[in-house]
This record gives C-alpha cells, sequence and structure tokens, in this order.
C-alpha cells in the first residue's frame, strides 16, 4: 500500500532552477503527484500507507496557513489543512423546468388533479476528491567549537551561525513559491487541454484581415501596438464581466456555476502588464485591473531563462501530468508559450494540504548539530471552476 504523499524532491530542484534562472531550457514537470484534478471516491486509494488498515479520513477543520510574502502571496496560498487525506467538494446541478400544472387547460366539463406524488426529478448531486500530495526534506549540518577560531565574540558568532538558520528559511519559502507556481502552471495546463485558451492576436488578424491595407500582426509587434492592446484589454474585461453571469462557457467540464469579482483572480504577466501601460494608455483597463480584489502580477510563469529576461522564456509553460493523457497526447505534455494572463475564479486552483516541521539534534562526539525541516504539500485543480487562459502566439499556417 502506497503512501498518498509522494516524494516530490526531483520536481521541486527542477522548478526552483528553472524560476530562478539556473536551467538554459525549461524543463518537463510532471505535476501528478503533486496536483490533484480530484477522482471519484471509488479511484482513490483510501488507506493510509503504515499500517495498511485505517481508512485516511476528509480534511475538515483542522488547517495549517504560511503566507510566502503578504505583498506578493497569490490567492491559491490561502486554507492549508494540516490533518486529513483528502478534500471532498460537492457539486448540485437543478433539474429542467416543466410545465406549471397549475395552468393546465380543464378538459370539458371537468378538471383532473395533478397528485404532487408524481413529482421525480431531483437536484443532482456529484462529489469529487482532491488528494494529491508532494513531501521533501532540507538537512544540514552545522558545526559549533569547529569555528570559533574564525570569531571574536559569542555574538559574532552567532550571528554567523543566524545566516545559515536564515538561508534555510529563504529555500523554504523558495520552495513554497515554486510549488504555488506549479500548482498554477498545472491549472493554466488543463484549461488549454481543455479547450479554455484564447488567442488574442489569432483573434485580432482575423477580426481586420479585410481592412484594406492591414498587415497581420506578429507577436513581437502586437505587444508594442497600442490597437491591439486596447483590443486585448476590451477582451480581457469583457471575459470577467461575462463570468459574474451563471454559465457553462467559462470551466472545462461544462458546470453551471459563475465567478462574482470578489472571487476572481485575474493574474497578468507582469511583461504584458507593462505593455498595456507603455503603448495602450490604457488607464481605465489598468485601473480597473488594480482595483479587483485579486489581481496579480506574475514575473513569469515557470521558467526564467539564464539571463532573466525574455517574453518567450516567461511566458512558457511546459506540464506533464496523468489526467492529460490520452491516446492522441499519450505522455500527457502540455507545452505553451505566449501565455498573458490566467482569469479564473479562487476555486480553480487552490493549496488543500500543508505541514511543516522542524527538528535538530546534537551529537555530543562530534560537537555538531544536525538540522532538518520537512514538508508536505497537495494542491487541486478544479475543472467545475471557471478558467480563461489568455496567449499572444504566432501561429503557422
Amino acid at each position: 500500500m502506497a503512501y498518498i504523499a509522494q516524494q516530490i524532491k526531483t520536481l521541486l530542484n527542477d522548478v526552483i532552477e528553472d524560476l530562478t534562472g539556473q536551467s538554459a531550457a525549461i524543463q518537463d514537470i510532471d505535476t501528478t503527484d503533486l496536483v490533484s484534478m480530484g477522482k471519484a471516491i471509488s479511484n482513490m486509494e483510501l488507506l493510509e500507507g503504515w499500517y495498511g488498515k485505517l481508512v485516511n479520513r476528509l480534511a475538515k477543520t483542522v488547517y495549517f496557513v504560511r503566507v510566502y510574502d503578504p505583498k506578493r502571496a497569490r490567492s491559491i496560498l490561502r486554507d492549508e489543512h494540516e490533518y486529513g487525506a483528502f478534500v471532498q467538494k460537492v457539486y448540485y446541478t437543478a433539474p429542467d423546468f416543466v410545465d406549471n400544472p397549475e395552468y393546465g387547460i380543464p378538459s370539458s366539463g371537468s378538471y383532473t388533479q395533478h397528485s404532487p406524488y408524481d413529482v421525480s426529478a431531483v437536484v443532482a448531486v456529484d462529489a469529487k476528491i482532491f488528494g494529491g500530495q508532494g513531501t521533501f526534506a532540507l538537512e544540514i549540518i552545522r558545526p559549533v567549537d569547529q569555528i570559533r577560531s574564525a570569531f571574536l565574540s559569542d555574538s559574532e558568532m552567532m550571528r554567523f551561525i543566524d545566516g545559515i538558520y536564515l538561508t534555510i528559511e529563504n529555500k523554504l519559502k523558495l520552495a513554497e513559491e515554486a510549488l504555488v507556481s506549479t500548482a498554477v502552471c498545472t491549472a493554466m495546463a488543463a484549461d488549454i487541454n481543455g479547450g479554455n485558451v484564447r488567442n488574442l492576436l489569432t483573434e485580432y488578424n482575423t477580426l481586420h484581415a479585410d481592412d484594406t491595407g492591414f498587415t497581420a500582426l506578429t507577436a513581437a509587434q502586437a505587444l508594442t501596438d497600442a490597437d491591439f492592446l486596447k483590443f486585448a484589454s476590451k477582451e480581457i474585461n469583457q471575459l470577467i464581466s461575462y463570468m459574474e453571469d451563471m454559465s457553462t462557457a467559462y470551466n472545462v467540464n461544462g458546470y453551471m456555476t459563475f465567478t462574482d469579482r470578489d472571487n476572481l483572480v485575474v493574474e497578468m504577466l507582469a511583461d504584458a502588464a507593462a505593455a498595456f501601460d507603455t503603448y495602450a494608455s490604457a488607464d481605465t483597463f489598468h485601473n480597473e485591473l488594480i482595483a479587483l480584489p485579486r489581481y496579480e502580477k506574475v514575473n513569469k510563469w515557470q521558467f526564467t531563462g539564464q539571463t532573466g529576461r525574455g517574453f518567450a522564456n516567461l511566458s512558457k509553460i511546459d506540464v506533464i501530468h496523468d489526467d492529460f493523457k490520452t491516446q492522441a497526447n499519450p505522455t500527457g505534455k502540455i507545452t505553451e508559450t505566449g501565455i498573458i494572463a490566467f482569469v479564473h475564479d479562487i476555486e480553480h486552483v487552490a493549496a488543500y494540504f500543508g505541514h511543516r516541521r522542524s527538528w535538530e539534534k546534537y551529537n555530543e562526539r562530534d560537537d555538531i548539530y544536525i538540522h532538518g525541516e520537512t514538508a508536505r504539500k497537495g494542491y487541486a485543480v478544479d475543472l467545475n471552476a471557471n478558467g480563461m487562459v489568455f496567449i499572444v502566439k504566432d501561429v503557422t499556417p
């Protein structure tokens, strides 16, 4: 019997390399173990991994919340449960309307009553289980007496040792940032895989194809073209409004739902945000975006590149997940470039599980301390919740 939490050190190290400019090319990230897309209860492994006898429990009220940085924390990092193995989400679908029997035309000279017991329609109820989790650790040893000769006082040495622990804390914060990025990239990949993606450049060029003297724009030209950027801002703003209406059009599973502005997340690539501000003079668009409760500017989605710049790098994702596997896509790999914005319901991607533990032991014989940090994280992508990816990408005929 396998544990619900899977080891993700390789994934985490790869993601950090991509985010911090250590890798020369974007790496495939397999998020299957870390990000749950939701499964039927019958498809889940419900027994814990130690004894193989105890049933893993649904997480309820005990949770652990840590915020990486209040100024930059993304909306998915909000409600992590320390206990439990699964989160259950319940969905409701109302039946279709029927004739009002109150206004049934009676037969000549008689009236046949309708039995209230003939009503058979019910509100359909469905449920999904989210339970993907990954675990990792960071371990070091540090000397005590062996480094005293390098300092002139105990307080000076302690400042040095404080730097060691601060470095550990910063690495763990970077890990959390990397995993949040991984979850968001998986959500975008899921929407792209499900067809909830719009290439604004293609739409713009098609719209103006019959205009006299019009020459189709390339992606490089589009991000400095005021008319295109105004078109893009209009389309994004319209979608924000459309998502407020009850609809099945804006989520992959076709679930009847809506996203009000308090529950709307707009993540904008910083390169695109700068283009809107610089070239479009779209003050109204900018002011409306930043006024949203959950407008978040993101420097990159998955990959920085070793130069730390470049729209092609910063706008790219490369995600593998078992739920993306089909006969046409046996690897389950989704790659996309030119992503400028991700507009979604707050329930579309979320942190569901989180636990962190610190430990330290003193080895009297060697006069050293052994320090360790362990963590467990789990994220969920709900395809019943609204989400749309906007890209600006050249398409070869």
